[in-house]
C-alpha cells in the first residue's frame, strides 16, 4: 500500500488490489497509511460511479483548450445583474457560447484513487485506458442532475494516470474483467492468530486510554513529515533523473522463468516499476553516475532483495487462491506432459482435492491468462476442447 501511494508521484504509478473477507482490516490498513499523505492528493471513494468521481475529485470547468473558465463565468453573471436590457442579452449569449464548449476536467496526475467498496462497473469500463496507461486524456459523457432536479449531460475529461488501490471482499477473484485484472498487483491480508490478538490489544488500549495521546500526535507528525520529504524527492528525481538497474536481466530471468506467454512482459514491467520505486525512495543513499552530464541513480542488491522479499512466498501478480492449485496442476503436467480438463480433474480427485469441472475450467483459464500454463486444441478429439 505504501509503495503504491508513493508511486502516484511518479510518471508510471502502480495499481493495487487489496483482497480480504469482511472485517479483516483491508480498508483500515489502507486508510491508516493514506492518512499520512497530503489530503489533496488522495481521493477516497465508497461505491463509486462516474458521477461521484467528478464530484469527489473536485473537477473544474474548462474550455476546449482546457483553460479554467469558472472565474470568467462568475464575472459574466455579476455583469448580467448590473447590465441594461441590451447588454444583458449580449452577455447571456456570450455565457451560452462559453458553456457550449465547456467540459469538466478531472486531473488525476500525482493522485491516488482509493476504492473502499466495489466500484460501479461502468466506472471500471471508463477507467480502463487510464489503468492501462494507454491514454493520458479520456473524454466521455455522463448524466447528472441539475439544482432544479432536471437531468443534464456533462462532458468530462480525465487527465493523467493515478495510482489506484481497490479494496474488495472477492478473495477468489477480482470483480473485474480479465483484461483489467492483469493491470493490478494483487495482495491479501494475513489471517494469523497473532494478528487478531494484536487487534484486540489495540482496541482495548484505545478504550482505556483514548484515541490519541500527545505521544501519538508527535509520532504521526514525524511520519507525515518524513513522507512529505520522500514525496518531494520522488517527484524531483522522477522528473529530472533516471534510474539504472545493473544486472537486472539476470534478476528478471531467475524470477520469471515459470511464465510461458507474452504476459511475462507485463510482469517484468511491474517488477521493474517496484524496483525503480524502491530505488527512488532510497535515492539519497544510492550510488550515482553521470553520463553526458545526465545523472543516473543506480539500484543496488538491497533494492532487488527488498522487492523480491515483498513478493516472497506469493506472486503478487496472480490471484493468491490459484497458487496452490497451480502447484498441483504443475505436478500433473510434469508427470503426463499434457492433460485434458478431465485428466486434471481425475488426478486432483485422487489427491483429495474436490473441484467441480466448471470451477476447475475457470481456474485453468485464469492460469492460461496469467501465462503460467499453455492451452492448445486437440486435433484428434475435438470433444475434449
Amino acid at each position: 500500500v505504501l509503495l503504491t501511494l508513493f508511486s502516484a508521484f511518479t510518471n508510471n504509478p502502480l495499481n493495487l488490489a487489496v483482497k480480504a473477507p469482511t472485517s479483516e482490516g483491508k480498508a483500515y490498513n489502507v486508510i491508516n497509511i493514506a492518512k499520512f499523505f497530503p489530503t489533496e492528493d488522495v481521493i477516497i471513494l465508497g461505491s463509486a460511479s462516474p458521477t461521484s468521481l467528478i464530484h469527489d475529485s473536485k473537477a473544474i470547468l474548462v474550455d476546449k483548450d482546457l483553460n479554467p473558465i469558472e472565474d470568467k463565468l462568475i464575472e459574466i453573471s455579476q455583469a448580467i445583474q448590473e447590465a441594461n436590457k441590451e447588454e444583458k442579452k449580449r452577455l447571456i449569449q456570450k455565457r451560452e457560447e462559453i458553456l457550449r464548449d465547456a467540459r469538466y476536467l478531472v486531473d488525476l496526475r500525482n493522485k491516488a484513487l482509493i476504492f473502499l467498496e466495489e466500484p460501479n462497473h461502468e466506472l471500471w469500463r471508463k477507467l480502463r485506458p487510464i489503468l492501462s496507461h494507454d491514454q493520458e486524456f479520456i473524454e466521455y459523457r455522463i448524466t447528472d442532475k441539475s439544482k432544479s432536479g432536471r437531468f443534464r449531460v456533462k462532458n468530462v475529461i480525465i487527465r493523467g494516470f493515478p495510482a489506484v488501490i481497490y479494496c474488495t471482499t472477492r478473495v477468489e477473484e477480482l470483480g473485474i474483467e480479465d483484461e483489467l485484472k492483469s493491470r493490478f498487483i494483487s495482495v491479501t491480508t494475513e489471517r494469523k492468530p497473532e494478528k487478531y490478538s494484536q487487534a484486540l490489544e489495540i482496541l482495548s488500549r484505545w478504550k482505556m486510554f483514548g484515541d490519541l495521546t500527545m505521544h501519538q500526535e508527535l509520532e504521526d507528525d514525524l511520519i507525515r513529515d518524513l513522507i512529505l520529504r520522500i514525496i518531494k524527492r520522488v517527484k524531483t528525481i522522477s522528473n529530472s533523473r533516471r534510474i539504472l538497474l545493473p544486472c537486472f536481466d539476470e534478476v528478471l530471468k531467475s524470477h520469471l522463468l515459470k511464465f510461458h506467454s507474452g504476459i511475462i512482459l507485463r510482469r517484468a514491467k511491474e517488477i521493474t516499476k517496484l524496483v525503480e520505486l524502491y530505488t527512488l525512495i532510497h535515492a539519497e543513499s544510492r550510488p550515482k553516475i553521470k553520463i553526458d552530464n545526465v545523472e543516473y541513480v543506480l539500484a543496488t542488491m538491497e533494492d532487488y532483495t527488498a522487492v523480491f522479499k515483498l513478493l516472497e512466498g506469493k506472486d503478487a501478480f496472480i490471484e493468491p487462491y490459484l497458487l496452490s492449485l497451480y502447484e498441483e496442476i504443475q505436478k500433473i503436467l510434469n508427470e503426463l506432459g499434457f492433460a485434458t480438463l478431465k485428466d486434471i480433474h481425475e488426478q486432483l480427485l485422487k489427491s483429495g482435492l474436490t473441484y467441480t469441472q466448471t470451477y476447475l475450467r475457470s481456474c485453468l483459464q485464469a492460469l492460461v491468462s496469467a501465462g503460467l500454463i499453455d492451452k492448445s486444441k486437440s486435433e484428434e478429439d475435438r470433444r475434449v476442447n
